[in-house]
């Protein structure tokens, strides 16, 4: 597996094969990032202007991505088998980066999203 950049600005509202955020794994999830709040939702209906990303995106806490975590990430998804989320969801976990919902910061600002394909 790869980790990629994904740019919430770009792409607001984005449905994903899988998301995984606050320490959860979402299958078949809308991360809409065109409010002030970011929200995850199960997928319901089809919407105008939403992406589909046959991918797995990660909502990791921006302040608390720092370049020696996300060096640590990259090395540990090279080193997990493609779909073990729950390795990954634990990595994520005990790296401290998920994003955190309470932050006061607009959505696209406190969050760095990643998908990895």
């Amino acid at each position: 597996m790869h980790l990629h950049l994904y740019d919430l600005n770009e792409n607001p509202r984005t449905l994903a094969r899988h998301v995984l955020h606050a320490g959860e794994v979402r299958a078949l999830t809308l991360v809409d990032a065109s409010g002030s709040i970011l929200s995850i939702t199960p997928f319901d209906c089809e919407t105008a202007n939403t992406i589909f990303l046959d991918a797995t995106i990660l909502l990791l806490d921006a302040n608390a991505a720092s370049p020696e975590k996300l060096a640590r990430l990259h090395i540990a998804v090279n080193s997990i088998k493609p779909h073990d989320l729950a390795t990954l969801n634990g990595i994520l976990s005990h790296l401290q980066l998920y994003h955190q919902p309470t932050s006061t910061q607009p959505a696209t600002q406190s969050t760095l999203a990643f998908f990895l394909k």
